[in-house]
């Protein structure tokens, strides 16, 4: 109980910290995402929550939960990335005009 515990505060932690500034994303941080990461991997290579586009899950119970998510981008106006997230593991990711 206690182990579960320290890793609860040790995760919001690494949340709150690594999550409240609101920094861009760059290419090199998209770059370096990677299919079956966690959303607070995500979070703490790019230094913030990004925003919840959408969140839907299967019509019996939520068996799935998909999540997509957008961060404002370094480079040219309108520079972004959208990473979704299927049972909080990254599955497909985007970009455009990062630089």
């Amino acid at each position: 109980m206690k182990k579960i515990v320290l890793i609860s505060i040790c995760a919001l932690v690494f949340v709150l910290s690594g999550c409240m500034n609101n920094p861009k994303i760059s290419l090199a941080e998209f770059d370096s995402i990677e299919y079956g990461m966690t959303y607070l991997q995500v979070c703490g290579i790019i230094g913030s929550r990004g925003e919840l586009l959408q969140e839907a899950d299967s019509e019996n119970g939520g068996e799935h939960v998909i999540k997509l998510f957008k961060w404002e981008g370094e480079g040219e106006p309108g520079a972004n990335a959208n990473v979704m997230f299927q049972d909080g593991e990254v599955i497909s990711k985007a970009q455009y005009g990062l630089k």
